[in-house]
């Protein structure tokens, strides 16, 4: 049975290495077996993903840390109040992104519940 609950990860993209051998460090959501990926804007090198990873991290590995540990709890956060989950309202909300609507109806319904929220 898939896991209801939604899990946050920071991880390398060791799929898609760059020129200068460094890869893209992704904030990968988890819900229900279903995966998404998103950017965090950092680079690391295998090498420096393993010294960000534990506490000997000097510098700018620090600073990547920390800044890689803070996209990860304001997603955790962000998810946490997402009543049912949905990628789609995570995105929203999270990247500050308008929704593209399938139809009328629904642009209409998803007005509507922000104005009952808004009182």
């Amino acid at each position: 049975m898939k896991q209801s609950k939604v899990n946050v990860m920071g991880l390398p993209d060791t799929n898609r290495a760059k020129k200068d051998h460094r890869v893209a460090l992704k904030l990968r959501i988890t819900y229900k077996g279903k995966r998404k990926y998103y950017s965090t804007g950092y680079d690391a090198s295998k090498e420096e993903w393993i010294t960000v990873n534990s506490a000997e991290a000097k510098a700018r590995l620090r600073r990547i840390k920390n800044a890689i540990t803070e996209i990860e709890i304001n997603a955790q956060k962000c998810c946490d109040n997402i009543t049912p989950f949905s990628f789609r309202q995570f995105e929203y909300i999270f990247f500050d992104q308008s929704i593209i609507f399938a139809d009328l109806k629904s642009a209409y319904a998803a007005y509507i519940e922000q104005l009952k929220k808004n009182e």
